[in-house]
């Protein structure tokens, strides 16, 4: 039974250090990294920051906006 609970504290200890390691990666990437990923080509969010594509009117079917 002390065996199983020596497993235990060890699966323990290894999940609060995975944790740990996920929170500062995490923490990392918002805090030193955030410049970079921000101006990536593959940011879905730099077409809406563009403000050379206009967007088209709404218009019903008499043709007024």
């Amino acid at each position: 039974m002390n065996n199983m609970k020596r497993s235990i504290r060890r699966i323990f200890w290894l999940l609060v250090l995975c944790f740990f390691l996920l929170l500062g990666y995490m923490g990392k990437l918002v805090l030193m990294d955030r410049d970079g990923i921000s101006a990536n080509s593959y940011n879905a969010r730099l077409r809406y920051v563009d403000n050379t594509i206009r967007r088209g009117d709404i218009i019903d079917r008499d043709g007024e906006v």
